[in-house]
């Protein structure tokens, strides 16, 4: 199961953030927000108008955007509205909503504007597993000082760093520029062909994969063996493909990190006039994860401290599969009551049964697609089978990140399907295959 590329768009063109502000209580400095890792994105209890709601937080994003039906959200001062995206194809409609109030923890913004894409097509829950309501840009970054710990799942906000109650001298800082809301830094990396310096990438919360590059932006660049197409990610105009390998390093300043996955979109899924000038692609969370991140887009730093996780390996698919949620089904269950009766002497003796039926909800999950050649494909699974079971667990009650997790338990390990295809069952087995392995070259 591939990693959600999220969703490999930008909003462009839009004004709204400007004059947004969020404001603590007055008697803190501060505020601290839990988040959960979910697919690699960092996912975010808000309030919309009083409405509990699930965010992803995405500083690659400019705008608020919330997605689907909002019947049964009080959204203030709507119209209508049509927006482009980052990607090649038609303008998308939409909603834009002024002077709503947003609560992330105890910030709070009472003038917010947002955006909706009100087309329920556009579905990133099943691709995560749990459901999100939207998006929450680089807005919130514009005005405050936002510390990033991966380790203990929290953010902590502040209107200054220096307010964040956080010791900034263990820290490393870097320069980045802050254009139209995004913050960019100046890295170098090499390739078993080239080394490329003084590159610029965008650092970005909502790209759940290691690295994204794009390739026709680097002089002579070549992607090297051994590589695979995938399914990246999903935007405003559908399904995004690519390639994937690996490069030989990432520096960041003072840091190496060895051996990072990178994805390389194809050129049909993005617009190269669209892009920043002289951008050449992205860091995601994968490597951001690695470190305590402080980000000052007032002051054009973001700060650097490496954490447990910096010798982590990348979490990479080893099956072939991308597996969806396709929403819930009832399901039956027969429970048998013993009714017992004890005797005058003490002794309880069984005397009969009752048989009863629990009915339970439970997840349903689909094949989404496949890779070719994959261990998954060489056994026969298709786009469109049902998972029921894998390693002799019922799927109904386990979150799609605990698939995933089984999906990338390390080479050669062996993994057993259950899938039902057209009303019939049928079980398969085969053993997990890193298909970027440099042993394979």
């Amino acid at each position: 199961m591939r990693r959600l590329l999220l969703f490999f768009f930008v909003i462009v063109n839009f004004q709204l953030a400007i004059g947004q502000v969020w404001l603590l209580p007055s008697e803190k400095t501060q505020c601290v927000i839990p988040f959960e890792i979910i697919n690699n994105l960092i996912v975010v209890s808000v309030k919309l108008n009083a409405e509990p709601l699930t965010f992803i937080l995405d500083n690659g994003v400019k705008e608020t955007l919330l997605f689907g039906e909002v019947d049964s959200l009080r959204l203030k001062n709507t119209s209508a509205f049509t927006f482009q995206g980052f990607g090649i194809g038609k303008p998308i409609s939409g909603l834009m909503s002024r002077h709503n109030r947003l609560e992330i923890g105890s910030a709070v913004d009472t003038s917010h504007h947002l955006y909706v894409i009100t087309d329920t097509a556009f579905n990133l829950s099943k691709n995560i597993g749990v459901h999100i309501h939207g998006i929450l840009g680089s807005a919130f970054f514009r005005t405050n000082g936002v510390a990033i710990d991966y380790i203990k799942k929290k953010i902590v906000i502040a209107r200054n760093v220096d307010d964040l109650g956080i010791n900034i001298a263990k820290y490393t800082a870097y320069p980045i520029s802050i254009e139209n809301d995004r913050a960019y830094s100046i890295v170098d990396f090499v390739t078993p062909k080239n080394t490329y310096t003084q590159q610029k990438l965008l650092l970005d919360l909502g790209n759940s994969d290691p690295m994204m590059l794009f390739a026709p932006e680097l002089e002579n660049y070549t992607i090297a063996k051994p590589y695979i197409r995938d399914y990246l990610g999903f935007g405003f105009n559908g399904a995004v493909f690519g390639l994937k390998n690996r490069i030989s390093k990432l520096i960041i300043g003072d840091y190496t990190i060895p051996l990072p996955i990178v994805s390389y979109p194809d050129t049909n899924s993005y617009d190269r006039e669209r892009i920043v000038k002289g951008r050449v692609g992205s860091i995601g969370n994968q490597i951001l994860s690695r470190f305590y991140v402080i980000l000052d887009y007032t002051n054009g730093t973001v700060y650097l401290r490496t954490n447990r996780n910096f010798k982590k390996p990348y979490t990479l698919d080893m099956s072939g599969l991308e597996i969806v949620h396709s929403g819930f089904e009832f399901v039956r269950h027969r429970v048998t009551n013993f009714v017992e009766r004890g005797n005058e002497g003490g002794t309880t003796i069984n005397f009969s049964t009752e048989v009863n039926y629990l009915i339970e909800l439970h997840a349903s999950y689909v094949i989404d697609q496949v890779r070719p050649n994959s261990p998954a494909e060489n056994v026969g699974i298709k786009v469109g089978d049902k998972l029921t079971k894998i390693n002799g667990r019922k799927v109904g009650k386990m979150k799609l990140q605990d698939i995933k997790n089984k999906l990338q338990a390390g080479e050669d390990k062996l993994v057993k399907i259950e899938i039902e295809r057209e009303n019939k069952k049928m079980v398969v087995e085969f053993r997990l295959e890193d298909p970027l392995s440099l042993a394979k070259e």
